[in-house]
């Protein structure tokens, strides 16, 4: 075929999924042909980083957060690439958002509502040789010693 050849164009929606959705599509169909050769992208990183999300069924009181969240990042900090999160706090009714990068954060940003009902607090982290029970585990000490530590002292 030669460039002057007419061609039939093929509609963008068949190839993409409507607006992009990537749903039921032809190329979807063709990518995951296991015939065909396929060139595993690892994002340009190595062995070392891991990205994993993690959520929370309860609400968490800001104060157990916090500290956490501080103790975690005087210990790993360095390793911890990437934070971004929706936080359901205890006795708020709106969502908190937070995003950090290694020990930098931003101000969280209380958002006006929830995007939907599922009210769970979720975490993405982005991570260097910190593995996700790492994080998990020490969130689950906190959420369980601490509020039982300042009972003791207060």
């Amino acid at each position: 075929m030669s460039m002057s050849t007419p061609v039939e164009l093929i509609p963008v929606t068949l190839l993409t999924g409507f607006l992009g959705s990537g749903k039921t599509t032809v190329l979807n169909h063709l990518v995951q042909q296991p015939e065909l050769p396929h060139h595993h992208d690892v994002n340009r990183h190595d062995d070392h980083i891991r990205a994993f999300c993690f959520s929370v069924d309860v609400p968490i009181p800001e104060e157990v957060f916090a500290a956490w969240l501080e103790v975690s990042m005087s210990f790993v900090g360095a390793d911890i690439l990437r934070v971004k999160g929706i936080l359901n706090i205890e006795g708020s009714d709106r969502p908190v958002v937070i995003h950090g990068v290694q020990h930098i954060f931003h101000p969280p940003v209380t958002l006006p509502a929830w995007p939907s009902d599922d009210k769970r607090s979720r975490l993405v982290f982005i991570t260097r040789d910190v593995g996700r029970d790492v994080i998990e585990d020490s969130f689950r000490a906190f959420s369980h010693a601490l509020p039982k530590a300042w009972e003791a002292v207060g």
